[in-house]
């Protein structure tokens, strides 16, 4: 039997995936918020970068589960259909939020509270096209999470 027979709905894991993706967003807003929130709860959004590593073992296997047998009958044929796909999938949320990013770095900056540091303009399009951890810069800036993606796209180059 083909694998595509045995595939199945996993609900459980698209939830495990939900809640080690929203950990790993706490982690990184837990200092914009900790004037706001007690120390106890920042204590348990820091140790959210715990969570990337299950977040990318879960992703890696639904993504095998989904692509392995195109892959293995069609080969290189189906690699153009995946990466359009998961651009599909991927770049529009991305440039939503860094939309978002920007508009709000614009709102700190006409404030006189901008931060020039972590919203440099002159790598918002390195950040748009997704190549910002490519080797360009060496911070993290804009959205700060999009880091995986980025590599993810490096890598597969």
């Amino acid at each position: 039997m083909k694998m595509a027979e045995f595939r199945a709905d996993l609900p459980a894991l698209t939830g495990i995936r939900g809640v080690a993706a929203w950990f790993v967003v706490l982690f990184h807003v837990r200092i914009g918020a900790s004037a706001q929130l007690p120390a106890w709860l920042i204590g348990i959004f820091a140790k959210g970068y715990l969570a990337v590593d299950l977040f990318f073992m879960l992703s890696g296997f639904v993504l095998w589960l989904n692509y392995s047998e195109s892959l293995r009958s069609k080969g290189a044929a189906s690699v153009p259909r995946f990466f359009g796909r998961r651009i599909a999938r991927i770049w529009p949320l991305h440039a939503a939020i860094l939309c978002a990013t920007a508009a709000f770095a614009l709102l700190l900056q006409l404030s006189g509270h901008g931060d020039p540091i972590h919203y440099p303009w002159s790598d918002l399009p390195l950040h748009l096209l997704l190549i910002q951890n490519w080797g360009f810069s060496n911070s993290l800036t804009w959205n700060d999470p999009a880091w995986s993606i980025s590599c993810e796209f490096a890598a597969r180059r």
